[in-house]
């Protein structure tokens, strides 16, 4: 299976970014799905996913009441490696 590596995830990918990823991936979610369920842009979806930007506290509390990611995971180093959903399918 293929890990993503430092390069291909910023240096603030976090917890909250891997359970985010999980969840979509358990509901088949797109990110569009995600984008729409939050009226929010595809785009910040892509960024909070990768970790180049975490949700602001607004977005972080509305995530946690729809999906139960708690806030302050998005602040923490994630507890295991990140294997993307598309290598889990090749797998």
């Amino acid at each position: 299976m293929q890990r993503l590596t430092k390069t291909q995830l910023d240096k603030h990918f976090s917890e909250g970014s891997r359970q985010l990823w999980l969840l979509m991936q358990a509901r088949t979610w797109t990110q569009r799905d995600l984008a729409h369920a939050l009226a929010k842009n595809n785009s910040v979806i892509s960024r909070w996913l990768y970790g180049s930007r975490s949700p602001d506290r607004h977005s972080a509390l509305l995530i946690q009441k729809m999906l139960g990611i708690d806030p302050s995971l998005w602040g923490k180093q994630p507890l295991e490696p990140f294997v993307p959903p598309a290598a889990r399918e090749a797998a």
